[in-house]
């Protein structure tokens, strides 16, 4: 009688360590939550109050993510971005014997910004800075906004296409 019940005893408690592994596993990715909320400035100058739009990204997960690129949609075929930390352009000589041990070596989070949990990201956007929300080349207005982490995944900025439209319409 026993001997049957062992085997169904050990298959239970497999299927249960099995569920709470994949869990664990769920629970310990990264997960970027980005939003965004324009602030009115008053200008002192004018007497005027100008918009500014405040970007936040925050990582809610357990694991670091690092951000490369912030940008924005322009057409479902088209975007625009750049880096969020510039990557270094050094000119070197190739006919230069230690050519070699000069060249750059940079790792992903010299390039971008690593946010560990709980970390907090923002930036922000002035209402005459046209060239963040505004296509210089298409002369089109921006969409949506969005980060792009290190391993390609686009977090879109949420709300950022009616604050769009509002930083537009001070420019």
């Amino acid at each position: 009688m026993i001997e049957a019940i062992i085997p169904w005893i050990a298959l239970i408690i497999s299927i249960i360590s099995l569920i709470v592994s994949i869990y664990r596993i769920y629970r310990d990715r990264s997960k970027l939550i980005t939003w965004s909320e324009i602030v009115y400035h008053h200008s002192i100058t004018d007497n005027k109050e100008y918009p500014i739009m405040h970007i936040y990204a925050v990582n809610k997960g357990l694991r670091p993510i690092t951000l490369t690129d912030f940008g924005y949609m322009v057409s479902k075929k088209e975007n625009v971005w750049t880096r969020i930390k510039p990557v270094s352009n050094i000119l070197l000589d190739i006919s230069d014997p230690e050519f070699e041990s000069k060249i750059p070596k940079q790792l992903s989070q010299d390039i971008g910004v690593r946010l560990e949990d709980g970390d907090i990201y923002e930036m922000r956007i002035q209402h005459n800075e046209e060239h963040q929300f505004i296509s210089s080349y298409h002369g089109k207005l921006a969409k949506k906004m969005f980060f792009k982490d290190v391993l390609g995944n686009k977090y879109y900025v949420k709300n950022s296409n009616k604050h769009i439209i509002i930083l537009a319409n001070k420019a």
